[in-house]
């Protein structure tokens, strides 16, 4: 008797009286087969039908069906998840369940000349990258086995680290991070404390307060390998833009100073009211038309985050003429 499911080897034992037997077909299941020795998984059960014909060299041929027994078994089939380097690969078995004929034991073989394992469902932890045959073999209670084989690749775990960012209360930070993987990254898990999360692979984060923030990323390739990383988001808040200004009031054309006490800004930007600009840090200006000014001072950090401060308007006027009698004397002749 045979097994359905199963691969098995079927040969032949013919004879002529004279000559030679030249070819030999098999007729199963629909299937036509060539050679005195032949593979065949049956598909059917019970009786089914198997008709040989042989032919001879001059030309003669004969024909016999056999009736053969096949017995039931469930066409087996298999899943593996987690195809990470030394991480475990989880092998199940899928094949399935018949309660007339339970299965009763399994072999399982990973490629790797590692051993057997005899579980339903084990789990391997590779050691090495590459390509690994996978067999599986199922005995099922009428003593028939099947087996199944596949071939599998084993992927380099990723890697992961965050770029350690100084961001802005306001401002648009991004989220970087240096990734190495031989697989394609399908997905992205970012998080901040638990105040932030985005699944982009560079998000951009805006913060309404300053502070020190945790980060984590997790990424997955598309085999599931997956990496962690950690690090922080160091946010800083408006800078403390401030100056002084010697006048705010005169006469055109009126020269002003002006004395910068600002904290912990690199760089800056003046706006003298539309009528001039500087980035000195502590510069003097020279209105020369009548009118009234709003001078600005933008200071900016080495992080890029800013503060600005507007001073008190600032009048100019018309020029005044000062007229100073230095000598009146009177004309006695003239009375």
């Amino acid at each position: 008797s045979f097994c359905q499911n199963a691969e098995t080897e079927i040969n032949t034992q013919h004879a002529i009286a004279e000559g030679e037997i030249v070819s030999t077909l098999w007729s199963i299941e629909g299937e036509t087969l060539y050679g005195d020795n032949i593979s065949k998984s049956f598909a059917s059960t019970d009786l089914v039908p198997v008709t040989i014909t042989a032919e001879s060299a001059v030309g003669c041929s004969g024909s016999h069906t056999y009736e053969v027994v096949v017995r039931q078994t469930e066409k087996p089939a298999m899943n593996i998840s987690g195809l990470c380097l030394g991480s475990a690969t989880e092998f199940t078995n899928t094949t399935p369940f018949s309660n007339t004929n339970p299965q009763i034991a399994w072999e399982w073989s990973f490629g790797d000349n590692t051993g057997i394992s005899s579980r339903k469902n084990p789990v391997h932890i590779y050691d090495s990258i590459g390509n690994y045959t996978i067999s599986m073999s199922v005995t099922f209670a009428n003593h028939c086995t099947t087996s199944i084989d596949t071939t599998i690749s084993i992927f380099l775990q990723p890697e992961a680290s965050i770029i350690t960012a100084n961001g802005c209360v306001g401002g648009h930070t991004e989220m970087l991070a240096n990734i190495s993987s031989d697989d394609h990254i399908y997905n992205y898990r970012w998080s901040i404390g638990d105040i932030y999360e985005s699944n982009e692979a560079q998000p951009i984060f805006i913060a309404d307060s300053a502070g020190f923030f945790p980060v984590s990323l997790e990424i997955t390739t598309d085999h599931l390998c997956k990496a962690v990383a950690t690090g922080y988001l160091n946010i800083h808040g408006h800078l403390n833009v401030s100056f002084t200004q010697s006048r705010d009031w005169g006469g055109s054309p009126l020269y002003v100073e002006f004395e910068n006490t600002s904290e912990d800004a690199t760089s800056y930007h003046w706006n003298f009211g539309g009528a001039g600009e500087s980035n000195q840090t502590n510069p003097y200006f020279i209105f020369t038309e009548p009118g009234t000014y709003e001078v600005s001072l933008t200071g900016t950090n080495e992080f890029g985050c800013t503060g600005r401060y507007t001073s008190p308007a600032i009048t100019v006027v018309e020029p005044i003429v000062d007229i100073m009698l230095m000598d009146l004397k009177a004309n006695e002749e003239n009375g």
